[in-house]
């Protein structure tokens, strides 16, 4: 984008620091609108793939996050029979487990180290054609020449596209908290058990001897889990993930609930306001590519001339992706435990062969040549 811009950024998640700090370094004067009066992460562990490594590396915080966080070698899934039905290895490159914390801290203090002006408390409301940004309390900011909404699934600024949004809400969803893992139980893998599609219990190491845990739940069940206690809960997980009795848990209040929403629009952008990552194309993290989208949303918006030639840049493949983690959700986590039996039986010999694990591994590090256009990170 121009560099003569003003901008406000509506989010301080991964694509609203990311994208604020490369058009600021690009000569615009940026702001970034936080609802919260004291910014941080929500939420635990996230798997970054190599593209979205590669935009950290552009924005000079790949080593800073390397240094905190797990590297992954390998993407695995056992039966609770204990048969290994899915088995990516990476070629020649790996993941990072991540905390959303660290990486938080990283975007954060880029986006300052460039000038961006961070405004906690802003909780923005309404937004003018002509650009200016109003908060629930009344505040005015901008007119900005470039508005950008990186406010996440639950987006206030989609609704000033006016466009119908196609919004999908699944049943399912977790409970997930960040534990010591004193012994290195996991290291060096994204660590899945599955019973049908209705027990997932993952583990994702993320660095400083961490570990992040995903236990799927159907939503209208969270609050029987919880009520049952830590007890209760420690046994059932065990029961699936016998590596879980190395975790320390304390207590339920350790499990935090998490829901997932899909959304789809027919265009991100109208006038000067454009959406990036999960306001504009919010998916379930099946893939594991959500913050990975995002990295990848900021560096193409830094670098389009428009922000229709932006939205061709990306649509493809956001579009690619939420398809793939709609159907990975049927025969993840869902009431359908008849489509277990051809995911335990046919994923392994299938993945074995050559171009279906080729493509496979496209798919997981971001770059399923052919079915997107490429962004330069």
């Amino acid at each position: 984008m121009t560099s003569s811009e003003r901008t406000g950024v509506v989010g301080a998640g991964t694509a609203g620091l990311a994208a604020a700090t490369l058009l600021a370094r690009a000569g615009a004067s940026v702001d970034v609108l936080e609802q919260a009066p004291q910014p941080g992460p929500v939420g635990a562990g996230l798997l970054i793939q190599p593209t979205g490594m590669s935009v950290l590396a552009r924005l000079g915080v790949l080593d800073r996050v390397v240094a905190g966080a797990a590297r992954i070698d390998r993407v695995v899934g056992t039966t609770v029979g204990g048969k290994r039905f899915m088995d990516l290895a990476y070629r020649d490159e790996h993941g990072l487990g991540v905390h959303r914390g660290a990486l938080f801290s990283a975007l954060r203090d880029a986006a300052v180290e460039a000038g961006v002006r961070i405004l906690p408390g802003a909780e923005v409301v309404d937004y003018r054609d002509d650009g200016v940004l109003i908060d629930a309390g009344g505040a005015s900011y901008g007119p900005y020449d470039l508005v950008v909404g990186a406010d996440g699934a639950r987006s206030t600024m989609r609704r000033f596209l006016d466009v119908r949004a196609r919004v999908f809400e699944h049943r399912w969803g977790a409970l997930w908290g960040v534990f010591d893992d004193p012994g290195g139980a996991f290291g060096g893998e994204l660590d899945q058990y599955f019973d049908g599609t209705s027990r997932l219990a993952g583990f994702l190491p993320t660095g400083s001897g961490a570990v992040s845990l995903f236990w799927s739940v159907r939503l209208d069940r969270v609050a029987a889990v919880r009520a049952a206690g830590i007890d209760a809960f420690r046994r059932e997980l065990v029961s699936l993930a016998p590596v879980a009795a190395e975790l320390k848990l304390p207590s339920m209040d350790a499990l935090l609930p998490a829901s997932y929403r899909q959304v789809s629009l027919p265009r991100w952008h109208r006038g000067r306001l454009v959406l990036l990552g999960d306001a504009a194309h919010a998916l379930s993290p099946q893939l594991g590519q959500g913050a990975n989208l995002a990295l990848m949303d900021a560096a193409a918006l830094a670098d389009a001339a428009s922000l229709a030639e932006f939205e061709a840049a990306r649509r493809a493949q956001a579009r690619f992706y939420a398809f793939g983690a709609r159907a990975l959700n049927t025969v993840f986590q869902s009431d359908w435990d008849v489509m277990a039996w051809p995911r335990d039986t046919l994923m392994a010999p299938v993945s074995r062969l050559p171009w279906v694990r080729g493509r496979a591994l496209d798919v997981l590090s971001g770059r399923a040549a052919g079915l997107f256009r490429s962004v330069r990170t």
